[in-house]
């Protein structure tokens, strides 16, 4: 089990870097379609298209699992918070196959998705320039799958009665001391 942690772990910091990445360059392209409108009045062709479908797309859905991998998915506690340990433990365990499923299955309708986008090979056009934006698509099942199986592997080692503790996320101890 520890492999297949090493595993998705690497996988998952690939896909916040490139997440971070696509800020950055995101970042990048739109201070440079500013400027250039600004200062020449020639704004760039597609700035609005990339960043919808490229930029956005990858930094929210890539690190779906880097996300998990910390525990840092926005969680609602009305009922549970008042239950024993023992019975939240066993209750957040026995809600990882549930979520794998259903993290899964929109894995799966996103891939069906990215498939036939892919194969009419959707493109939008903007200022008489096509521009492809069918390869945005396969970021959503690509982050949904390596989420799911994130989550499956948490399942598993609590079923092996060694739950995976959540990492804290680098840098996350100034944060805490700062909200002190």
């Amino acid at each position: 089990m520890t492999l297949l942690k090493r595993i998705l772990d690497a996988a998952t910091n690939v896909t916040a870097v490139i997440a971070g990445l696509c800020i950055v360059v995101m970042m990048g392209h739109v201070t440079l379609d500013v400027v250039l409108r600004s200062f020449f009045g020639r704004p760039m062709t597609g700035t609005i298209v990339f960043v919808a479908n490229y930029y956005m797309v990858f930094l929210v859905c890539l690190p779906l699992a880097f996300v998990e991998r910390f525990d840092s998915h926005i969680s609602v506690e009305v009922l549970t918070e008042r239950f024993p340990a023992r019975v939240k433990h066993h209750l957040y365990g026995w809600t990882y196959p549930v979520t794998a499923l259903i993290f899964a299955v929109i894995g799966y309708a996103t891939w069906t998705e990215a498939m036939s986008k892919f194969a009419i090979r959707t493109f939008m056009i903007e200022k008489d320039m096509a521009i492809s934006i069918w390869f945005g698509y396969f970021a959503l099942p690509f982050g949904y799958a390596l989420l799911s199986l994130y989550v499956l592997l948490k399942f598993v080692a609590y079923l092996a009665g060694q739950p995976l503790t959540p990492e804290r996320l680098p840098g996350s101890e100034d944060l805490a001391v700062a909200h002190e």
